[in-house]
């Protein structure tokens, strides 16, 4: 008899201990599917990464539907290419290469761009007499604002968190020229 019991009290023993066993390995699984599913894979050499939003005012308001690049003036950040688009707001959170949010600290230049596409009355696709003309497009920010070489904005982005609010000056509407089309 006292063996049956010995048996019984071992087997729930090794009961609870496989009920705990079986928990734990349960959370640890979890554990690592979550946090490795939530981890990115960064390139090679990347440097750490900071937090930046940029708002963009023209006149006074925010600027919607800006395209914002950052060109470093350190050539060591120089191959990661950081930008983003300003929402309703003026508002852009840039990303490094388009998926990594933030960017490595230091200065940068920033060019602010926003092109208006008008399309121009074409004729049907099919027919070969229609004469095809290119849609006009007009420069909405001072066209010296999309190069990193006549750019007057810059940032630096420090360890931490960042912001800054970048004045994109007047608003304007210059004909982009189309190259003789």
């Amino acid at each position: 008899m006292e063996d049956k019991n010995v048996k019984g009290s071992l087997r729930g023993k090794h009961s609870n201990l496989m009920r705990a066993f079986n928990s734990t390995l349960a959370v640890a699984v979890l554990t690592l599917i979550f946090t490795g599913c939530s981890r990115q894979q960064f390139p090679a050499g990347m440097p750490p990464l900071q937090p930046i939003t940029i708002v963009i005012m023209q006149d006074g308001k925010p600027l919607a539907g800006a395209s914002i690049a950052l060109f470093s003036e350190d050539d060591a950040n120089s191959p990661w290419s950081v930008g983003g688009t300003s929402d309703q707001n003026g508002r852009a959170v840039l990303a490094t290469h388009g998926k990594y949010n933030g960017a490595p600290a230091g200065r940068y230049k920033v060019c602010v761009s926003k092109v208006e596409t008008v399309n121009a009355p074409g004729g049907n696709p099919s027919d070969e007499n229609a004469s095809i003309k290119r849609p006009d497009e007009f420069d909405l920010v001072e066209p010296t604002l999309k190069s990193p070489l006549t750019t007057t904005l810059s940032v630096e982005i420090k360890t931490g968190k960042n912001s800054a609010e970048l004045d994109a000056g007047k608003a304007v509407r210059k004909k982009i020229d189309s190259g003789g089309a």
